[in-house]
């Protein structure tokens, strides 16, 4: 059986796993991969070799991949069954909704992003709702799959569509379950949803298995490991927590990662901050071997020694007057602690915080 995956958002993840899949065509189930634009002017960047990377000095690699714009006539355009989304988690649901009429009654969509709990929630009650408003017959029951990358990648500033892989990590990916939202814990409603929503999916969708042997053959050079759906969910709630943890506090301090090692209480704002989330998260960490304060908070610094030279997405989001994914970080932590009658004063502030950073930068940039 073959398989085309289409790959929805051209930032330097989507394009470095586009690269990749699309080097893995030859001798494989995959028959190509299709790269979806937001508007025809992007096709004027496209180099006529593909997407080029690179990983040092002497190599460099190019992949031809086809190109198409998300709104095409459906009529002259193969349809979606597989899609991978990579857009920024607030663009998600727009992105979705571009492709809507394309996708198959059972696409596999897999999320590969920033904040991707959160999306996961925001797609499965966007798709319930529009769900609820056809027919039967036009409705879509996804398979989806979450994950997360370690790569280092960085996007070339001469060209949209070559980039350098600066640092070589991993990606892990996992099957969704109703369960692997923090949200259905606490939101009956949300369960019921999601439930119809998913456990529908799980039955029609026949290029799950192909999108499996896909991942773990085909990605081979990006150490894709394929996880059960319970630890997929550990490590995303692990990777919620690191971010909600270090990504606001740095941006509000204009400052690199590391920053954190060397302001005063740096550690002790981190303990708390941990301390805050452990009824809400704890729970879903003991998979990890995390059952305490103490090694979230090392878990959380650990990844702040080894990024101290990085200064994060939302640092640089704030600096060049953009929307940061702050919402779907700790403004979603925010969100289900309070179904779950828990307050989180400490990342209930620094959400509003970025927010009103957020609006003097966008200020700034008009000005």
């Amino acid at each position: 059986m073959t398989l085309c995956i289409h790959v929805l958002g051209v930032g330097a993840v989507g394009m470095l796993h586009a690269a990749h899949l699309a080097k893995a065509t030859l001798g494989s189930n995959l028959s190509s991969v299709v790269l979806l634009l937001r508007h025809k002017s992007m096709m004027e960047y496209y180099a006529n070799g593909g997407i080029e990377w690179s990983q040092s000095a002497k190599v460099r690699v190019t992949s031809p991949i086809k190109l198409q714009l998300p709104a095409q006539d459906i009529n002259h355009t193969s349809p979606i069954s597989t899609l991978i989304i990579t857009t920024r988690a607030h663009q998600t649901c727009h992105a979705l909704q571009s492709v809507l009429p394309r996708l198959t009654r059972n696409p596999c969509i897999i999320l590969l992003q920033n904040g991707v709990l959160g999306v996961f929630d925001e797609i499965q009650n966007y798709l319930s709702l529009t769900n609820a408003a056809t027919t039967p017959d036009r409705q879509i029951h996804p398979v989806f799959w979450l994950g997360l990358t370690t790569h280092g990648i960085t996007r070339s500033a001469t060209n949209r569509f070559a980039f350098n892989h600066i640092g070589v990590g991993h990606t892990l990916i996992g099957r969704a379950l109703p369960s692997t939202s923090i949200a259905n814990q606490y939101s009956s409603n949300s369960i019921e949803l999601n439930n119809t929503l998913l456990d529908a999916s799980q039955t029609h969708c026949s290029d799950s298995d192909t999108v499996q042997n896909v991942l773990s053959v085909g990605w081979k050079s990006l150490a894709i490991s394929i996880q059960s759906p319970e630890t997929i969910r550990s490590h995303l709630t692990l990777k919620l927590v690191v971010n909600a943890c270090i990504n606001p506090v740095v941006a509000l301090l204009g400052c690199q990662n590391g920053g954190l090692l060397h302001i005063p209480n740096g550690l002790d704002l981190v303990h708390s901050l941990c301390k805050e989330l452990a009824p809400l998260v704890l729970p879903r960490l003991s998979l990890l071997g995390i059952d305490s304060v103490e090694k979230m908070t090392e878990k959380v610094m650990d990844v702040v020694r080894k990024t101290h030279l990085n200064r994060n997405s939302m640092l640089v989001d704030i600096d060049h007057g953009r929307m940061t994914e702050i919402e779907y970080i700790n403004g979603y932590l925010v969100k289900l602690a309070k179904h779950r009658g828990i307050d989180l004063p400490m990342h209930e502030l620094l959400t509003r915080m970025i927010r009103l950073k957020y609006n003097q930068s966008k200020s700034s940039s008009v000005e």
